[in-house]
């Protein structure tokens, strides 16, 4: 196997796009928690007013999803 000769300029480039991609990294993570956020707000909403189709979810089978508004069923206690 051979070894990487690497010149500093190359690494210095190297370096700056892991930077930038951890930069964007940290936007998307921001910006999931700011979706998640808005779900959290939504959801009461969409209980409430959506006509609810239930379906098998695609990822879990054992538990029902609204076709419309793609809400987990909560289950009856």
């Amino acid at each position: 196997m051979t070894d990487f000769k690497f010149k500093d300029e190359e690494v210095t480039q190297l370096m700056k796009l892991l930077s930038a991609a951890e930069e964007r990294i940290a936007c998307h993570r921001k910006i999931i928690i700011h979706e998640e956020e808005t779900i959290k707000h939504l959801r009461p909403i969409l209980r409430k007013y959506c006509d609810h189709v239930w379906v098998n979810d695609s990822l879990e089978p054992s538990k029902k999803r609204c076709q419309k508004c793609l809400l987990l069923k909560e289950p009856i206690e």
